[in-house]
């Protein structure tokens, strides 16, 4: 496989078949490592192989480690040397260089491999596998025989990436260092969904925003809500977290989802294939309004969306193609809520310490705000739960006015005029 080939070939896998990787293959893929350009020539890499699946169960349940380690037949630990070329992070630049090396000849050896930040606690990684307090612990590099091939996402255009000269580059195609969704124009919010959507492998399993218990509460609720009724639009479900496990608990209608943009649609559709279930559904696109015509849906969905954009925008175009009578299930976090003095704290105050997650920026929205949002747009509350781990919510599930006091509020509407 020739360079160039390999590079544009090469992708994240994360899911690998149980065969053992040779240790001959092992020491290639170090040696392939160790050409790679090092700071003043240090080469004060260093790598730990873990094939043991007992290690990998202690990384993840002790140290807190990404689960993708489990299934992974080699997980390599990329160590550089501390106290070395540390200017401008070049230790961690020249580890960064031996990974791709790695990946790159992986990839041309038929392995499949991932890059992975998500150690967890360092230190108790660094206690685990006994490295001593003079190494970096840089990244973990999962390797195995693929047990997938997935499509490459879209590569930006070359020409949007480089100036010439100084820097010269369109706003739009960088992002602010905020989580406050005021702070981002809407084109940004788009092409920062569109690129971070494959941060993960589409999978069947889901990754909610928030406690497990709180969504299953919210999955729960929300099919008791929906079950039976006819044609159901499910709005910016990013990447499919509710539209898998909606679907796979059958008894619903007639299914479309509705997105900014085409990334996400295609990571939710490859992750309900994933999951096994091949519903027919139908797939809606436009940046500007959801392109289908007035009053045509029954239900509509819209799962802790609200709160990433600066204003009710989506409201609006919910309202126009929802049937008179028609059910609208709203959940977001609710910023009158003790969660807001959480948000201020650690996005707002911290913001230098928390990088934007893939879902894009994010805001806590008052309870009062949304509720007159909605009145303005002709819908009636039926019914409101709220899901909180606070004292106020006498339990995790809350039942009317209590709920505006909870972290998530879940409403059922009705569209009456």
């Amino acid at each position: 496989m020739d360079l160039e080939t390999a590079i544009r070939s090469r992708r994240s896998i994360r899911k690998f078949k149980p065969d053992k990787i040779p240790r001959e293959l092992i020491l290639e893929l170090v040696e392939a490592a160790q050409w790679a350009p090092s700071a003043c020539n240090k080469q004060l890499w260093r790598f730990i192989a873990i094939e043991d699946d007992e290690i990998k169960e202690k990384l993840i349940k002790e140290a807190g480690s990404t689960p993708q380690i489990r299934k992974a037949p080699l997980v390599m630990v990329v160590l550089y040397q501390e106290g070395y070329t540390k200017l401008k992070y070049a230790n961690i630049q020249s580890a960064a260089a031996a990974i791709q090396n790695m990946l790159l000849v992986a990839h041309a050896r038929g392995l499949g491999g991932v890059w992975l930040a998500s150690m967890g606690n360092v230190e108790r990684v660094r206690k685990i596998l006994g490295i001593p307090d003079n190494y970096l612990v840089i990244a973990y590099v999962a390797l195995g025989y693929p047990d997938e091939s997935p499509a490459p996402p879209e590569r930006r255009e070359a020409s949007e990436l480089i100036s010439f000269g100084k820097f010269d580059l369109s706003s739009e195609k960088t992002y602010p260092c905020s989580y406050d969704p005021r702070d981002w124009s809407l084109s940004q919010i788009i092409d920062y969904r569109e690129k971070s959507i494959w941060a993960k492998s589409p999978t069947p399993d889901s990754y909610p925003f928030g406690t497990g218990d709180e969504f299953e509460h919210e999955i729960n609720q929300v099919l008791e809500w929906v079950r039976n009724e006819g044609k159901i639009l499910e709005a910016l479900p990013f990447a499919g977290t509710h539209t898998v496990p909606i679907l796979r608990e059958g008894g619903i209608g007639e299914y479309a989802v509705y997105e900014l943009s085409p990334s996400p649609i295609r990571f939710v559709k490859e992750r309900l294939s994933r999951a096994e279930l091949s519903p027919d559904i139908s797939c809606l696109v436009d940046r500007d309004r959801i392109p289908a015509p007035d009053k045509s849906f029954d239900a509509v969905l819209c799962f802790q969306k609200l709160e990433h954009f600066a204003s009710f925008f989506l409201l609006d175009e919910i309202a126009r193609v929802l049937k008179t009578g028609g059910k609208f299930i709203l959940s977001f976090r609710n910023g009158e809520s003790f969660y807001w003095l959480y948000w201020l704290y650690k996005y707002k105050l911290n913001a230098r310490n928390e990088e934007v997650w893939n879902y894009g920026p994010f805001k806590p929205i008052r309870y009062s705000a949304v509720k007159n949002a909605l009145t303005q747009r002709g819908f009636v509350i039926e019914e409101e739960r709220g899901i909180s781990p606070s004292p106020l919510s006498l339990g995790r599930m809350t039942k009317g006015n209590l709920s505006r006091f909870c972290r998530l509020v879940l409403l059922n509407l009705r569209k009456a005029s």
